[in-house]
């Protein structure tokens, strides 16, 4: 079988694509901070057929980001970037419909939380690869993750603690031990 010129021409252009991609992400994440903080992980995640299936379940696809020493000054979110997406087939959006609590969103809803194993903390990541855009269903078979964090506010909270410090303010008002 030949391929013609236009054949071979996307086909160099989806690799040259894919590889700035990929050296864009590395140098990103070669900066110090949190392990990802603000960047992606440096990798695409291909889903399979198998994968993004549906059968007595909705699919999954589930990530672990390490952290570091400090993480727990920070909340974290994470974010879909450089997503391709592809139809569900009609025998896919049926088995869907077995499933009526499940309503996607143009993006995946991404829920986090935060494991600790030997003091060191790593946040988890789970999604399931489905979006409606543009009223089709569509299955997210490519991406990149982003993982972006920020401070906690809790310093209000702090000073309020600290400015009613004393012996008399740990006991109720009724109290003999307040007096």
């Amino acid at each position: 079988m030949t391929r013609n010129k236009t054949d071979i021409h996307f086909s160099n252009m989806i690799k040259i694509r894919t590889l700035i991609f990929t050296v864009t992400a590395l140098l990103l994440s070669l900066t110090e901070g949190n392990a990802y903080d603000g960047k992606t992980d440096g990798r695409f995640y291909n889903l399979t057929a198998g994968e993004v299936a549906i059968d007595s379940m909705l699919p999954h696809f589930t990530v672990s980001f390490p952290l570091n020493e400090n993480y727990t000054d920070s909340i974290y979110n994470v974010e879909v970037v450089y997503p391709e997406y592809m139809d569900l087939s009609k025998e896919d959006i049926r088995k869907l419909k077995m499933f009526p609590d499940f309503i996607p969103g143009e993006t995946p809803d991404i829920d986090t939380w935060t494991v600790v194993d030997r003091r060191r903390g790593s946040l988890e990541a789970s999604m399931v690869p489905i979006v409606k855009r543009g009223g089709k269903y569509q299955f997210l078979v490519s991406f990149m993750l982003r993982l972006k964090s920020s401070p906690k506010v809790n310093g209000g909270l702090r000073k309020a603690k600290a400015a009613d410090n004393s012996p008399a303010s740990r006991y109720a008002d009724h109290s003999i031990l307040a007096s």
